[in-house]
């Protein structure tokens, strides 16, 4: 993706820098996406959850891409000359851009951010690290979703951990929280890596 130039009669806002490195993530340029971010900054404009949110999104879909890669090319790290950039593709990228909105004085984190951090740190296979996000947004007031728990027992469901599985299936109903189809998909598939074919016909049944 080629970086854009601005007129001098062009002066870029917050809208525009978000909407800069939501396309530099879809197309998989995180280099681009981060130097509009810093930029953003240097120019003393705000990033909100949504900058914050789009950026992990980004590393998020950075690591698919790169084991994609990675998997069709394992001799070398090499494709068609160019060396595969995985700087941006860990779990301490997007915990640093956590503590870099944790840190703001005008933007705090809010749930959606939270939960996409979560959904990182399954995609990095860090269950015990997405526990201990689940555990820092209580304490800081917010309220977790049915999305936030579908997070959660995907997770368990991809380490095979049923108990972890049915226990956030519990606090759901224990804070009165309503399951939708995509909450009750979420049950239905951990249920079945975790091997208990029963309790997947029973979350069905339930739809």
């Amino acid at each position: 993706m080629n970086e854009i130039s601005f007129s001098k009669s062009i002066t870029p806002n917050e809208i525009t820098y978000n909407t800069l490195i939501d396309a530099c993530t879809r197309a998989g340029d995180m280099d681009l996406a981060f130097k509009y971010f810093t930029e953003m900054k240097e120019k003393q404009l705000q990033p909100d959850n949504f900058t914050y949110s789009t950026i992990i999104k980004g590393i998020k879909n950075h690591h698919t891409t790169l084991q994609k890669e990675q998997r069709e090319f394992t001799n070398a790290k090499v494709k068609n000359g160019k060396l595969f950039n995985n700087h941006y593709a860990t779990l301490e990228k997007v915990l640093e851009i956590l503590d870099t909105c944790k840190e703001g004085k005008i933007v705090k984190p809010d749930e959606i951010l939270f939960n996409c951090v979560m959904d990182a740190c399954i995609k990095f296979k860090n269950m015990k690290k997405a526990l201990e996000i689940y555990h820092e947004m209580i304490e800081m007031g917010l309220t977790p979703s049915s999305i936030t728990y579908g997070i959660l027992i995907k997770g368990y469901g991809l380490e095979k951990k049923f108990d972890g599985v049915m226990y956030m299936y519990d606090k759901m109903c224990e804070n009165n929280i309503r399951l939708n189809d995509v909450t009750y998909g979420c049950l239905i598939d951990a249920c079945i890596k975790c091997d208990k074919p029963e309790k997947a016909l029973q979350f069905f049944k339930m739809l």
